[in-house]
């Protein structure tokens, strides 16, 4: 399991929301759109959970195949309950 900052140590402030996304791998031809949810969002960033498995440092879009947000996994937790809880940075603000 990896860890990840705790939200103490946090300097950005961060919203809670259940929002219904998609998340897309831009190495997929023609880009497949997998449901995600979001956990809570920030400025510079996102934390997700989704059945998808995902891995650090793995590079990610968020939206769909018109418009999309460039990220970038940070961290991972697994669960074969819930799928994975996943922090996503922005590339681009």
């Amino acid at each position: 399991m990896q860890v990840h900052p705790s939200a103490d140590s946090r300097h950005i402030q961060r919203l809670s929301a259940t929002i219904p996304m998609s998340l897309l791998r831009p190495s997929d031809n023609p880009k497949i759109e997998y449901d995600a949810y979001t956990v809570d969002l920030s400025r510079n960033g996102v934390r997700v959970r989704t059945t998808l498995v995902l891995y650090p440092g793995e590079l990610l879009e968020i939206g769909d195949s018109v418009q999309s947000i460039p990220s970038r996994v940070v961290w991972v937790e697994r669960s074969s309950v819930h799928g994975s809880l996943a922090g996503l940075e922005f590339l681009e603000n």
